[in-house]
């Protein structure tokens, strides 16, 4: 789970050359892309991006193209995603989820994905809350 659109600072590490000398990183570069949120409550409105990796055998290599996945609060589902946004990389793929956190009230919600295997549903989740709008100062 990602907090959208933040500003990192995303640079190569010094490699090594032939004898052992450190090198000069390739690259330095300042870009706008996805923080984790690291147990920090989102503000209503905040973009939210849920990203799930999954490696498996052969025959489940198209279970994410119909895994289910939604929000829940209090146990209770209170809308589902659509088509998910799948990428392969060789045996393991990821699903991309984007929430728009607008119409989210204050409170603790869980993101679900759930696939079918050959042994069975297997299902993730992952919490995160929406903080209580700040009071107005006087």
């Amino acid at each position: 789970m990602q907090r959208d659109r933040s500003r990192v600072v995303r640079t190569a590490l010094p490699g090594r050359d032939r004898r052992g000398r450190a090198t000069r990183a390739a690259t330095d570069a300042i870009e706008l892309d996805a923080l984790p949120l690291a147990g920090r409550a989102l503000q209503s409105g905040e973009p939210l991006r849920f990203v799930t990796w999954v490696c498996f055998p052969v025959a489940e290599k198209d279970s994410l193209f119909t895994a289910r996945r939604w929000i829940a609060r209090d146990g209770a589902a209170l809308f589902r995603f659509g088509e998910p946004s799948v990428s392969r990389a060789g045996t393991c793929a990821s699903v991309r989820d984007e929430l728009d956190t607008t119409a989210l009230a204050a409170g603790d919600y869980v993101y679900h994905l759930r696939r079918d295997t050959v042994s069975g549903p297997d299902e993730r989740e992952v919490s995160f809350s929406i903080a209580a709008p700040e009071p107005a100062s006087p």
